[in-house]
């Protein structure tokens, strides 16, 4: 409201008349309009930049984890690989050996 003439701008209004609804719409037209004190648009530019930096800060850790998964993944990829491999290795040798032993039972009989 204004003062009388010849006065500055005052505001006449008391905090009760206001509910927090209407407080959050003159401060969001205050701060849209760029007429925040100064001070309060440091500190929401200060606030920002935190967030900001907490963002980044859980985006990277996210990434280095999702890095830290892929490599065991690829490890555990070459491990169960190579267990693989061991086994088929063991189980021809095993056939071999079956395949031999048959052969010579096979032809070790004396025939009368």
């Amino acid at each position: 409201m204004a003062s009388p003439l010849g006065g500055n701008w005052e505001w006449r209004m008391t905090e009760e008349l206001l509910d927090e609804a209407a407080i959050e719409k003159i401060y969001r037209l205050t701060r849209i309009s760029s007429r925040l004190p100064e001070a309060e648009t440091n500190r929401l530019k200060e606030e920002q930049a935190k967030r900001i930096a907490l963002e980044k800060a859980a985006r990277e850790k996210a990434e280095e984890e999702a890095k830290k998964v892929a490599e065991a993944l690829e490890e555990a990829e070459g491990a169960a690989g190579n267990a693989l491999k061991k086994a088929m290795n063991q189980g021809r040798k095993a056939a071999d050996e079956a395949a031999d032993q048959a052969s010579e039972g096979s032809g070790s009989g004396k025939r009368t």
